[in-house]
């Protein structure tokens, strides 16, 4: 075929160059005007190529920017909001307010300091904050939750003049630290007494390197060029706010002059919003998207340079250049043929014919084998006449391989079905510009742009194409797609989650978003029951996929795919790949049938429970990325959040229809009780319920009392306390340190109707849910009046008997040191005649050795052991009289430290590889150091000792604290004692054991006891024979 138009193309040359002179001018004039005609078209046709082109893609751009910018302003919006909603805890916070006027009285009030440092800790607990600090109105830190002199040392005097004409949060604008060049934004939180005067205020210091400036900083795909950056205005100067990309150190350090309006950042500052053009901080020509922050003095600018934005346009630009000089350059150099050929006379006319088709040839091959884009001829009807290499190349075929496939072929199936109308249109307007879908040698499907133009050869219609792969375009495009399909589920999902409050009719809308707006090709939501995964909503192409999804927790097959893992691990699970991953072969068959390439499943979690999942299906493989799956993990705690909210709605409803059949119940008891039988809402603190009983005791109708406040009964005194204990009981619940059912008794002070004010004995518990939370309060309140009276006359009586208790207790303390004094005067006056009794004694049995006999020696032996056993009985005896005696020197000590030394003192290192010691953190104590270490060392020795008959010796340290105190123990596994003796254990010489199978005299945790008393702490032991003993000590902090 390619013979034979060659061949033709000879001929009629031949044919040509016969003819007339003139006809030969008149021919080469018509070549001249076609020529003209043809650049005019073709440059025409290629403005208006490009310029679409150009349009488009700057479109394209602009999309970007404006998406990624406006995501970003949201993120930064809602930052701002949870930073206040932070601030809003203090704010007005009656128990900040009493704190704080306790640390203002009292500078040095440790206990009111730790509570406040209790209630920064749930602020602090989050990396957003560097510190949170007490400052009072004279700019003096009362407090820093982080030590740091320098804050210590600042006067913020400035942050107090804001506060003074406004109760209201203050948040401020940007700023460098005075003493250092950490860029912070700070919280002004007022503290106001009752009299609504400030006080105080408590300053949030935020860190904005935690989140603001990395997702400022963050942009979703590569760039050599482009940042987000965030300004204000500062006079007749912008000022940038965050580190920019290309130079350091420029936040707060770079400031544009306002007068030069060129740049996007001083065009934002100046009202533009949008996409804007101009130049950088560097006099780059830039495209950017510039706003403001709304509710902040912000200004946020996404930019990236025009060159580099733009480079695929003008790289398109050259290559249209590059063809058309080409096309014009060619038809030139035919058109000047032609016309010397007339000052011939067809000299030679066969050779230059011939030489004239190889030079064409020539031409023609380096222009179509020089062309950066495939070119092709190919008839009508698909038939591939010619192509060049980069045609080939594209198609993944070499040229003698392609020349045999009808192009019509390469189509992929869909734009095979517009391969008629797309020849109709090229025949129609010649030439023809679409974009089309064609088939790799190994499968894949190659996008490419498509210019096709008609040519008449000898009579004969041929289509040229030149054919660009556009593949990395369309995956960026489709990436873009993708994310806004994503952020429109999400949105409409968070619409349904507002909207619907049955959770089966948020199941079904969940699902019909996800294949509406998502466009997955399926998704489900189940529910385990019984260990089983039970399908509960599902939208979308399911076919018998569900009916045979059979999902077993218990079976190792049907328990290893995406919805199994996630409800074990309650974190998602996903196949990017299902027809290859051995953990979904259960269902692959199913899948393939229904077209599902991926799959993945996000845990719904309600109260910290996995209860089931949400399974989405894409026709894609390797549809979830990484991005994309974030995006999807916020879906799913969003369901989750709204699941639990429906849930907790429902048990309150449940908890409120049997506190209704509970009140039926027991109103009869109520009525007729002599007490008053009361129930208050814990939400509202509005009474639910009191009984007649009001009347009698405070004169009250039933119908006055249920509509009174607590305010308005109790003393202003009372009902403060009452409300603290009530928020520390909350407190304690909320920490599960609360026991279910414990009842509190309070005595306050009622007002009567009559205006006298009585005693009355309150006693209350929470009333609590199916799920175990409060709801409601119930109480008793006592008339007590007739007690006080009582307890009043008590008074006085045990005011008297307490001053003859404190006359007998210094006769009793003059004693005790008294017999102190004897007992320590005896045991160290004993020492000298035991000291002569061991010498001589040691004295006969080395001097007399060969004279005295074995009976002899034995007594000597026995004498000399026993003066030993004596010795060490008196030094028992001065150190329990040193304990006694002695004062005490408290510091603050550090438990973990001693019990290192301690260790050390009483196991060498080469033993201590028989003992398996386990040693917890001990908190630090104020408390006399040598003492403290004496009791470790007695207990730990007792624990060492009484394990040694053990195979396997475990010892474990441990402390915990309480509010007052902190309680220390040694725990063992040694052979332990029976629990019915063990008030004999800390009396002075009381063994439980034997001397002979364990060393002591019984003094040691004599000395323990009198240490711990004598620090205002208490001892006690715990244990069983055979299976070891735990000793317990506490020391108040």
């Amino acid at each position: 075929m390619k013979n034979k138009y060659k061949r033709l193309e000879v001929r009629s040359l031949v044919k040509i160059l016969n003819m007339k002179n003139n006809k030969l001018n008149k021919f080469s004039f018509q070549v001249f005007i076609i020529l003209i005609v043809i650049a005019i078209a073709t440059v025409t046709y290629s403005v208006y190529y490009f310029n679409g082109y150009s349009k488009n893609y700057k479109s394209e751009i602009n999309k970007q920017l404006t998406a990624i910018s406006e995501l970003k302003i949201n993120n930064i919006t809602q930052w701002r909001n949870e930073r206040l909603n932070d601030a809003e805890i203090f704010h007005n916070n009656k128990q900040i307010q009493s704190i704080v006027q306790s640390i203002l009285t009292d500078t040095n009030n440790a206990e009111a300091k730790n509570l406040l440092k209790n209630m920064f800790n749930y602020i602090m607990s989050d990396d957003e904050y560097r510190n949170i600090m007490l400052i009072d109105t004279s700019g003096k830190v009362l407090y820093s939750y982080v030590y740091n002199k320098t804050h210590l040392a600042t006067n913020y005097r400035n942050d107090i003049t804001k506060l003074k004409y406004s109760n209201d949060i203050h948040f401020n604008d940007f700023e460098k630290e005075m003493l250092s060049d950490s860029i912070c934004i700070t919280l002004l939180v007022p503290v106001l007494n009752n009299n609504e005067q400030l006080i105080a205020e408590i300053k949030l210091c935020i860190n904005p390197n935690h989140y603001l400036f990395p997702i400022v900083k963050f942009f979703p795909y590569k760039s050599k060029t482009a940042e987000t950056l965030i300004v204000r205005s500062d006079g007749n100067y912008v000022t940038y706010l965050n580190n920019l990309r290309f130079i350091k150190n420029s936040a707060f350090n770079l400031h544009i002059p306002i007068k030069n309006k060129t740049i996007p950042s001083v065009m934002t500052v100046l009202g533009k919003e949008g996409i804007v053009e101009g130049t950088d901080y560097f006099n780059n020509k830039v495209v950017a998207y510039v706003n403001s922050i709304k509710g902040t003095p912000w200004y946020l600018v996404s930019k990236i340079n025009i060159d580099e934005a733009y480079a695929p346009i003008n790289n398109r630009l050259w290559e249209i250049i590059v063809v058309i000089t080409i096309i014009i350059f060619c038809f030139c150099l035919l058109s000047f043929y032609l016309w010397k050929r007339q000052q011939y006379q067809f000299y030679k006319i066969n050779h230059q014919s011939v030489m004239a088709l190889l030079d064409s040839e020539k031409r023609y091959k380096a222009i179509f084998e020089g062309a950066g884009e495939g070119i092709v001829y190919h008839l009508l009807n698909g038939k591939i006449i010619e192509c060049n290499k980069n045609f080939a190349k594209i198609h993944g075929y070499t040229i003698k391989e392609i020349v045999d496939i009808n192009i019509h072929d390469l189509n992929s199936p869909e734009s095979e079905k517009l391969v008629k109308q797309r020849i109709e249109n090229i025949l129609k307007n010649k030439t023809f510009v679409f974009e089309s879908e064609h088939k790799h040698k190994n499968g894949r499907i190659i996008p490419l742009e498509v210019v096709s133009a008609t040519i008449n050869l000898n009579g004969e219609k041929i289509i040229v194409s030149f054919q660009h792969d556009i593949t990395e375009r369309k995956i960026a495009e489709n990436n873009i797609k993708k994310l806004n399909r994503i952020y429109a589920f999400i949105s409409n999902i968070n619409k349904t989650i507002v909207r619907v409050k049955n959770k089966n009719e948020l199941y079904s809308n969940i699902c019909k978003v996800a294949v509406d707006v998502g466009k997955f090709k399926m998704a489900w939501i189940g529910e385990i029951n019984k260990n089983k995964v039970e399908v509960i909503s599902y939208a979308g192409d399911t076919g018998n996929y569900l009916e045979r999804i059979n999902i077993d927790l218990n079976d190792k097959t049907l328990s290893k795919g995406p919805t199994a893992r996630a409800i074990k691990t309650g974190f998602y699970a996903f196949s990017n790949n299902i027809q290859n991953d051995n953990a979904m072969l259960p269902w692959v068959e199913e899948a393939v049938k229904l077209g599902f390439n991926s799959s993945i499943a996000l845990p719904i979690i309600v109260f910290e429970k996995t209860i089931g999942t949400l399974n989405l299906y894409s026709s894609e493989i390797n549809f979830f990325v990484q991005e994309e799956i974030n995006l999807l993990i916020e879906v799913s705690n969003d369901i989750s959040f709204a699941v639990e909210y429906i849930e907790n709605e429902k048990l309150y409803k449940n908890t409120e229809l049997n506190l209704i059949k509970s009140e039926k119940k027991y109103r009869l008891l109520a009525e007729n009780s002599t007490d008053i039988i009361w129930s208050i809402d814990l939400q509202s603190l509005k009474f639910i319920y009191i009984s007649p009983s009001v009347t009698r005791i405070l004169g009250y109708t039933t119908e006055e009392a249920i509509n009174m406040t607590i305010e308005q009964y109790l003393t202003p005194e009372s009902f403060q306390f009452i409300m603290k204990e009530l928020k520390e009981a909350i407190k304690l619940d909320s920490l599960k340190k609360l026991p279910p059912d414990e009842i509190r008794t309070y005595e306050v002070k009622e007002f009567c109707k009559n205006g006298s004010i009585i005693d009355v004995e309150i006693k209350v518990k929470f009333v609590r849910g199916t799920n175990g939370n409060p709801y409601a309060i119930q109480g008793t309140t006592s008339d007590i009046t007739e007690r006080k009276k009582f307890e009043a006359e008590i008074e006085k009586l045990n005011q008297t008997l307490e001053l003859k208790v404190i006359e007998r207790t210094k006769q009793l303390q003059a004693a005790n040191k008294e017999l102190d004094a004897f007992s320590y005067s005896v045991s160290h006056n004993l020492h000298t005649p035991l000291r002569l009794i061991k010498g001589f004694s040691g004295i006969l049995n080395q001097k007399y050795d060969k004279i005295i006999d074995d009976d002899g020696k034995h007594i000597l032996d026995t004498i000399s052991n026993n003066a030993q056993n004596m010795e060490k009985l008196i030094d028992s005896l001065l150190n329990l009289s040193k304990t006694t005696r002695s004062d005490l020197r408290k510091i603050e000590v550090d438990m973990n430290k001693i019990m290192n030394i301690v260790i050390n003192e009483t196991l060498l290192p080469g033993q201590q590889n028989g003992y398996k010691i386990t040693i917890c953190n001990l908190p630090v104590i104020t408390a006399d150091a040598e003492l403290i270490k004496q009791v470790w060392i007695n207990l730990v020795s007792n624990a060492i000792k009484y394990t040694r008959p053990k195979k396997e010796r475990i010892i474990e340290i441990g402390a915990y604290e309480k509010i007052n105190e902190n309680v220390y123990y040694v725990k063992d596994n040694g052979v332990g004692f029976n629990p019915e003796y063990s008030d004999k254990l800390f009396g002075v010489f009381q063994r439980l054991h034997k001397s002979e199978d364990f060393e002591g005299i019984g003094v040691g945790l004599a000395i323990v006891q009198r240490i711990i008393n004598k620090h205002g702490g208490k001892v006690w032991a715990e244990g069983k024979l055979n299976e070891g003993a735990a000793f317990w000590f506490s020391l108040p902090k």
